[in-house]
């Protein structure tokens, strides 16, 4: 953990405010997070971690060594993780989808095909939260796909990459969901550009004050919509 210098991909519960800080889209409410942040441990202590994340040791450590790489931005780094994400560990797997953000070039249509359509939760919502990091709007239709995943936090893990994304790339993709249970989100990051289309959805929010199971948290939908 001292490694990691507490790094955003440490911890899945650190994604919504470190989406929030780098995205290009509207997460209200969140934040906080040094956009410019470096991992001085993992930097220093890169090759010491592979180690540790190639032994045999339990398969929560490894993911805990590969997760305390995020940000470290290490030359070399990139191998590992592709072959990590194809790992027999989930932990494992999902550490690597999520540290992938910061090698762009290896999310390639095939990594992302397979992490997308990985058979453990952990690693798919760790793929939408790849594609957020990453700001990879052409992976749209993974995102699209794990709107509908049969997981709620999945679900919720690709609202929240695609809310992040430049509302130029994710506004279709979001009208084409106003049927999901987090419609309230996406209805006020549509009329960030467009109110007046959405007046009447945007009023019914207010006056509904929907509370989707699965929000992350942030400023209230329906103090939004207001």
């Amino acid at each position: 953990e001292v490694l990691a210098s507490r790094n955003p991909y440490w911890n899945e519960q650190f994604a919504p405010g470190w989406l929030a800080t780098i995205g290009g889209g509207h997460v209200p409410g969140l934040g906080g997070w040094d956009r410019k942040q470096q991992n001085l441990g993992g930097r220093l202590h890169w090759k010491e971690l592979v180690r540790a994340a190639s032994s045999r040791r339990r398969s929560g450590n490894r993911a805990l060594a590969i997760r305390a790489l995020g940000l470290a931005r290490r030359p070399g780094l990139a191998r590992y993780l592709r072959r990590w994400s194809r790992d027999g560990d989930a932990l494992v797997r999902a550490a690597a989808a999520v540290v992938l953000a910061d090698y762009p070039k290896s999310i390639t249509p095939t990594v992302v095909e397979a992490l997308c359509r990985d058979a453990d939760p952990r690693v798919r919502r760790a793929a939408a939260h790849m594609i957020g990091f990453a700001q990879k709007a052409e992976h749209l239709s993974c995102i699209a796909r794990l709107l509908r995943d049969r997981d709620g936090k999945t679900q919720a893990a690709a609202a929240l990459a695609l809310l992040s994304l430049p509302l130029a790339s994710a506004t279709r993709p979001m009208a084409l969901h106003l049927g999901h249970e987090l419609r309230p989100l996406f209805v006020n990051a549509l009329a960030q550009k467009d109110p007046t289309s959405h007046l009447a959805s945007l009023a019914d929010i207010v006056r509904k004050n929907p509370r989707p199971k699965h929000w992350w948290g942030g400023k209230v939908p329906w103090g939004e919509s207001w």
